[in-house]
This record gives C-alpha cells, sequence and structure tokens, in this order.
C-alpha cells in the first residue's frame, strides 16, 4: 500500500524514509498514524516465532499452522496478532487461505535477540541455515569472477553468497560469528535448499529500490538485477532475503512481487 501526505504532516509527525507506522481507519475515509517502536520480544514470543519461522512463508497458512499448534500456542499466536507483531496476509495466491507474515521489523528484532541469546558461538540462531565452504572444496557459486576467492572474499566483494553444502554451515557460522551477532551478516536458506548469505550493507541499499521496482507488479529476478545494476544471483540472494522476511512473494519460481 502506497500513502502520500502532505510535506506539512510529514514534516510534524517527523516521518522518514523506512521508518515504520501503522495505519488504522477510524472512520469511513479517515485513517490515522502511529509509529512502531519496537519493544524487546519475551521468551515466549520467541518460542513461538523460531517455531511459526520453521514453516516456509508459502506453508504458513491459518489450516496448516493451526494443525501444526497446540492450543497454548495458539493462543499466543492470537496475543501476537492483537499486538501487530505478526499478521494474515490476504491477497494475491493467498485471497482465500492467508498467510501468516512477520513484520520486517519484528524479523530483524527476533534475529538480534537469539543472536545475543547465544552464549555459544556455534551455530547462532540468526543465520541457522547458512553454509560456508572450506577453501579447500570452495565452489562458490555467487559469480564466475569469484571462483578463485575465498566465501568471505566474495562476500566481501559482492556483497552476497550463493553455497549449498549444509555441512559447512557450521563452520561459516563459527568464523564469523561475531558480524553475525552484530547484524553486519546475515542469510537463509531458500526454497531450493541453497544457501543465501548477504552482508547488511548489500540488503540495506538495494531493498528500497526493489520495492520501488515492483510496485507495477510481478518481476523476475533477471529483471530486478537489471533494474539493480547487479548480478542474477545477487538479486536472487536479495529476493530470496527479503520473501522470508514476509516483504516479498514469490508468486512463481524465480517471480517475486510485493506482499501488500
Amino acid at each position: 500500500m502506497a500513502v502520500t501526505l502532505p510535506e506539512e504532516i510529514v514534516k510534524r509527525l517527523d516521518l522518514r524514509e523506512g521508518l515504520p507506522i501503522r495505519v488504522f481507519e477510524v472512520t469511513a475515509g479517515t485513517v490515522a498514524f502511529e509509529k512502531v517502536k519496537m519493544t524487546t520480544l519475551s521468551e515466549d514470543d520467541i518460542i513461538i516465532l523460531k517455531k511459526l519461522l520453521q514453516f516456509k512463508f508459502e506453508e504458513r497458512t491459518p489450516e496448516r499452522i493451526d494443525q501444526a499448534f497446540t492450543a497454548p500456542e495458539k493462543r499466543r499466536i492470537a496475543d501476537l496478532i492483537r499486538r501487530h507483531l505478526i499478521s494474515i496476509y490476504y491477497g494475491g495466491k493467498y485471497q482465500k487461505s492467508g498467510v501468516y507474515n512477520v513484520p520486517t521489523l519484528v524479523y530483524r528484532q527476533y534475529l538480534q535477540q537469539t543472536a545475543q541469546a547465544e552464549s555459544k558461538p556455534t551455530a547462532p540462531a540468526a543465520i541457522p541455515h547458512v553454509e560456508y565452504k572450506s577453501q579447500a572444496a570452495a565452489k562458490p557459486v555467487a559469480a564466475a569472477s569469484s571462483a578463485r576467492l575465498t566465501p568471505i572474499q566474495a562476500l566481501e566483494k559482492n556483497g552476497f553468497l550463493i553455497m549449498q553444502s549444509e555441512a559447512d554451515a557450521k563452520e561459516f557460522s563459527d568464523s564469523y560469528a561475531s558480524r553475525i551477532r552484530k547484524k553486519e551478516i546475515f542469510g537463509i536458506r531458500g526454497f531450493d535448499k541453497k544457501y543465501y548469505i548477504v552482508k547488511s550493507s548489500f540488503v540495506a541499499k538495494n531493498e528500497s529500490k526493489v520495492r520501488a521496482f515492483l510496485k507495477d507488479g510481478a518481476k523476475s529476478a533477471d529483471k530486478v538485477a537489471e533494474a539493480l545494476g547487479v548480478e542474477t544471483q545477487g538479486a536472487i540472494a536479495l529476493l530470496t532475503i527479503m520473501n522470508e522476511e514476509g516483504e516479498l512473494i514469490e508468486k512463481k519460481r524465480g517471480t517475486f512481487a510485493l506482499a501488500d
């Protein structure tokens, strides 16, 4: 949804790009805006979000979640909805079924708190499925130009990395745990079972451009890459991350659209 406000209102409310807000309909044709200030998630919140995020976005339908969660857990889900920490999205192919969405702000808060809670540097919760290829057997698919670089060198150079072996995930997490805790690096396992790792600076630089480009409708990863001026693999990594955070929906394989 896009809302255009008078400049005077924007200044009065001190609204800035990237600032999360909620929009409420007060009466027919009248809406109210509320700035969102993220509060600390409770231990119970973390437990429910962790279980919910174990489901792929397309699998988070109310019917599926209702079957997978216990009665107390479903009460916690209802509480998260009441507090606007999660929502049920009805749109696109989910117009009838609906799908649970975790807003970006909440997802990042979840990553931050789970990473901070880790007492050991092994397998930080922030990127539970990230993969690392040892230099001896490295076969990064990020780009042909990175063939002779170590994984971290390729990540630093390109801003992203796409890898495959789950066996090496722990090694990456161990090696770069401090940067993961600082949210300089994060990633996710995609539906294709590949591991998408990105630098936070790469996401920050491009995510607003992706949203702007997709305002006109769903686009393929190739088209997004062309619009951003990045490699197709980089676009795929970025789109996969944004899809997992609930900002995008993968309409069909390799084609993405805005979630709202």
